[in-house]
């Protein structure tokens, strides 16, 4: 799901989020469709939904309590997900597009760590180690701490944190996920009830969202520093002291990537860190390596592009240790072309593509609904 500082009512994200196969390299095909391995849709029954007696149900916009209702189509695809049986069990909710959270979506990522598997996605190898020992490296009593994980569209991170010894994990999304009642260990709370928290957290995991930010793909509003904003939002969330865990595609040049994503050179992270976290370290691929000073050691954070040991640049996410400075967020500065993080002609041409894009939409709606005859559509 997209991160960013206004609600939006659509859109969701990679591994956590459906981040799609955007601009991917030429080494891989740009593919939407939904797999081939994917279920069955008979699948879906009254009874998925049933746990302990009681259906699965979230509150309505007119506040009144609401029995959720799967989707016959899947929520995502294979390759964001651990396996295809998950995704068998992982769906939206009909009226609300929310991802239905099971206690058999939880008991099948259970099943896939006893067996020994790995419950990363296809798309992020390696996730869910990384991130379990980006967990072990900010040393905090999870039992006693206050933990969240920011974007998901499956519960893969809150399981990270539960089998490092979290009791209690709240997810946080504009796409908030509908948790039934067998999962009463996961809390699920949207990006308003999260913005007014102030000192909560001491730890918060967002893995693959924030680059998205304020792009529009996801119907957020467009935003040049939606990221830089997002961030904030996560600081003021944390307590003091408090580690952010951040995964975003990183590379030896900052640029953007149309509507689909941004790439993180070393200008355009340190404006997102600012002064506001200090650079702890980071986890890739089993290895834990240092902060800023440790940037050129390999596996390198910022690879060229011969050097990238994955399919796609927006693959390249390492797990960034980040920990909460004291005193208040400042406001980003004012963005523009040309900034550091811009100077990429293509990024220019992208983003000024996108806006001409969402101007024309805006007119031709404006259009449709100012009066008039409008043609009936069958």
């Amino acid at each position: 799901m997209v991160i960013s500082i206004k609600p939006v009512q659509t859109g969701l994200l990679a591994c956590t989020v459906v981040v799609t196969s955007a601009t991917l390299s030429n080494k891989q095909s740009q593919t939407n469709n939904v797999s081939p391995f994917l279920t069955d849709a008979k699948i879906v029954s009254d009874r998925l939904l049933i746990e302990d007696n009681k259906q699965c149900t979230y509150v309505g916009a007119d506040g009144t309590e609401v029995v959720a209702e799967p989707a016959t189509e899947p929520a995502t695809y294979v390759e964001q997900v651990a396996s295809p049986a998950l995704l068998a069990l992982l769906h939206l909710d009909v009226n609300t597009k929310r991802p239905i959270w099971t206690k058999a979506v939880v008991d099948e990522l259970d099943k896939i760590v006893a067996s020994g598997g790995s419950i990363s996605c296809a798309h992020y190898p390696h996730s869910a180690e990384d991130v379990a020992l980006a967990v072990g490296r900010a040393d905090l009593d999870l039992s006693k701490a206050k933990v969240g994980v920011v974007s998901s569209i499956s519960p893969w991170v809150e399981h990270v944190l539960r089998s490092a010894g979290a009791s209690h994990v709240v997810t946080i999304d504009y796409n908030q996920p509908i948790v039934c009642a067998g999962v009463p260990w996961i809390e699920s709370k949207s990006v308003s009830q999260f913005g007014n928290e102030i000192g909560v957290y001491d730890l918060l995991v967002s893995f693959s969202g924030i680059e998205h930010s304020g792009l529009g793909r996801y119907g957020d509003p467009l935003n040049e520093v939606g990221d830089i904003e997002a961030m904030q939002q996560m600081h003021k969330a944390l307590a003091p002291g408090g580690f952010l865990l951040l995964a975003i595609p990183t590379a030896n040049e900052s640029k953007v990537a149309g509507i689909f994503h941004r790439i993180y050179g070393a200008d355009r992270l340190a404006w997102l860190l600012d002064s506001r976290f200090t650079f702890v370290g980071r986890v890739w691929n089993g290895r834990i390596l240092g902060g800023w000073s440790d940037v050129s050691t390999p596996p390198k954070l910022f690879p060229k592009s011969n050097e990238f040991d994955v399919i796609a640049d927006w693959m390249n996410q390492h797990v960034l240790i980040l920990q909460k400075l004291p005193g208040p967020a400042h406001q980003p500065a004012v963005m523009n072309f040309s900034s550091v993080a811009y100077t990429d002609p293509a990024s220019q041409l992208s983003y000024l593509a996108l806006l001409a894009i969402t101007i024309a939409i805006a007119v031709r709606t404006i259009g449709r609904h100012s009066g008039g005859a409008r043609p009936v559509r069958e």
